[in-house]
């Protein structure tokens, strides 16, 4: 499940926000996003996913990462099933 969610993330950072990203992307990869391009990576999260984050979340201490926000995508995605199972 990790990965599916790592992939759309990354996915989603190059076709829909149209990043430059290497081959290199890591879970260390900062997200230095703008707000509005933050807004459409939750926006595309949630939809996909069938969860609810908000921007406090994603941008907590330490920075927000891309292997963060995977994590936090998957607790909430195992915390929306009944029993933790995963669809």
């Amino acid at each position: 499940m990790k990965t599916e969610v790592r992939d759309f993330v990354i996915g989603v950072l190059r076709d829909v926000l149209h990043l430059e990203l290497g081959e290199d992307v890591t879970d260390e990869t900062p997200l230095e996003l703008e707000s509005l391009f933050l807004v459409e990576l939750i926006v595309q999260a949630e939809a996909r996913f069938g969860i609810g984050l908000d921007d406090e979340e994603v941008y907590q201490d330490p920075p927000a990462t891309v292997g963060g926000l995977v994590q936090l995508i998957v607790e909430r995605r195992m915390a929306a099933q009944p029993s933790g199972v995963v669809t």
